[in-house]
């Protein structure tokens, strides 16, 4: 009877890529088993010759990565923006540029969690189709530019703050682009308001229900796009409600930096500074608070059940920490959409619109196209 020796090694490779003057070096380690029926240094030099084909395979793919992200250019406009004030006093900022031809409409952007409007200039500077033929409005959230809003920091009222600024502004024929909680809030103007307001959608990236239910399967949380238990819940948000700014700040950098793929931020640190900048342009106070409030809605009984009519645009990204599978779940609700995922190469992390924007918009102006937007 045969002996079997088996045995585990891990293996590091690594190779470096010269881009545009800039020297990136890719490691990777990898894991294998490996047997043998002869002695146990073969089953070792086993292990190890798989986990160096493993690692080696690794570079390879991530240099690849690396190359793909690296060729893409990045335009980046820091905006000024202008001051409105809601019916409760709260001071929101909004940027706003008017079309170069006769307006075919306005159009109204509406960033995620914290996000500075200035993560959409990639998709904006990059469509001369939304910049000649739209007027262009992007509203912030409450707390930006470190406004000491404590309150009315819930999904509901920033719903009623985006109303009262459509109003304000008399914008008619208007089509929506929204990003992760930026969704949210314009689903919950829709269940609160309804849709005569809008002609169409684009929602980016965002899952219906955040809370995980400890009822809930694995493959469940994935369909709902539940990523937040107690523990993280609580984490997060006392941290910025009680905790000084600057433990505040790091803690949105750290969870902002889960949300971009590791080949973006290798490649374009510089965009990872402004990114980070934005995010520390609010007010953490209200950022705990809303961040509470937005996790623990289930939008899907509260508005996606009632079903969404006008024409939707559904994105979502391999790579994101927004399961895909959320966004494919939800296309079920509304009447008349269109969904696109992209692959993690295609930089398909949470801001696949400013890692790839000219993909975004091809699916962006083939959207407004089909529609008549």
């Amino acid at each position: 009877m045969f002996k079997v020796f088996n045995a585990s090694a891990t293996a590091t490779a690594s190779s470096s890529a010269l881009l545009s003057g800039k020297t990136y070096t890719i490691t990777e380690s990898a894991q294998a088993d490996g047997v043998s029926t002869i002695s146990n240094a073969d089953a070792i030099k086993e292990a190890q010759t798989y986990a160096l084909t493993l690692a080696d395979q690794s570079v390879t793919e991530y240099t690849n990565l690396v190359i793909n992200c690296n060729s893409k250019d990045i335009q980046w406009t820091n905006y000024t923006y202008s001051e409105f004030e809601t019916s409760d006093g709260a001071i929101l900022y909004y940027y706003s540029q008017p079309a170069k031809n006769a307006a075919k409409g306005n159009i109204l952007l509406l960033p995620g969690w914290t996000g500075s409007p200035n993560v959409f200039s990639p998709l904006i500077n990059g469509n001369s189709n939304l910049t000649d033929n739209y007027n262009l409005y992007l509203l912030t959230q409450r707390g930006y530019n470190l406004q000491p809003q404590n309150n009315g920091n819930d999904i509901a009222r920033y719903a009623a703050d985006t109303k009262q600024f459509i109003e304000a502004k008399n914008l008619t024929d208007l089509v929506t682009i929204t990003h992760s909680m930026g969704c949210s809030t314009l689903w919950y103007f829709i269940g609160l308001y309804g849709e005569d307001y809008f002609k169409g959608y684009v929602f980016i990236d965002q899952g219906p229900i955040l809370y995980k239910n400890p009822k809930n399967t694995d493959e469940e949380n994935l369909a709902y796009g539940s990523i937040f238990d107690s523990a993280q819940l609580f984490g997060i948000t006392n941290t910025l409600i009680y905790e000084d700014k600057a433990v505040g700040d790091a803690l949105k950098i750290g969870f902002y930096s889960t949300m971009f793929t590791p080949e973006f931020k290798l490649t374009k640190p510089e965009i990872m500074e402004d990114v980070y900048a934005g995010i520390t342009n609010y007010n953490n106070i209200s950022s705990g608070q809303v961040l509470f409030n937005h996790v623990c809605i289930n939008q899907e009984n509260d508005v996606l059940l009632k079903g969404i009519n006008k024409p939707s645009l559904l994105i979502g990204g391999t790579y994101s920490i927004v399961p895909y599978q959320s966004v494919i779940y939800e296309k079920q609700f509304f009447k008349n959409s269109e969904l696109y995922i992209f692959d993690r190469e295609q930089g398909g992390s949470h801001f696949m619109f400013v890692e790839n924007a000219p993909l975004t918009n091809t699916y962006i102006n083939d959207f407004f196209l089909k529609y008549n937007l």
